[in-house]
């Protein structure tokens, strides 16, 4: 099996890695920053290609975020829609009804809101 290291690089000293987990930078200590495998990583005397790749991978983790955001808010929608929709089933029988209330009661509990009787 083939482990696949990736470029890590702290963008305060300009100082680069690849690993397995999060190093810390060895120049400053700070937390290095995720690049990924494939990121050509540029050298370390040229400030302005290192100013443009970190423009690059905060406007991709703005966008990530914008986009974990809006997955977030529609599966809590969904959330909220599958448990009115179970509010308003019929039960056909007593174990029917039981499991009504008992997933009504884990939805709910997962979106934090209280349950309604």
């Amino acid at each position: 099996m083939r482990f696949i290291r990736y470029n890590w690089a702290c963008f305060n000293c300009r100082y680069t890695t690849r690993r397995f987990d999060t190093p810390r930078c060895a120049e400053c200590g700070r937390e290095c920053t995720f690049l990924g495998p494939k990121i050509r990583v540029p050298p370390k005397s040229n400030v302005r290609q290192w100013e443009r790749l970190f423009q690059l991978v905060m406007a991709h983790r703005r966008r990530w975020q914008l986009h974990s955001e809006r997955y977030h808010v529609r599966v809590r929608h969904q959330t909220e829609r599958y448990i009115e929709k179970l509010r308003h089933t019929k039960p056909n029988n007593p174990t029917h009804a039981r499991y009504l209330r008992q997933q009504i009661r884990l939805y709910c509990k997962r979106l934090g809101i209280p349950v309604e009787n």
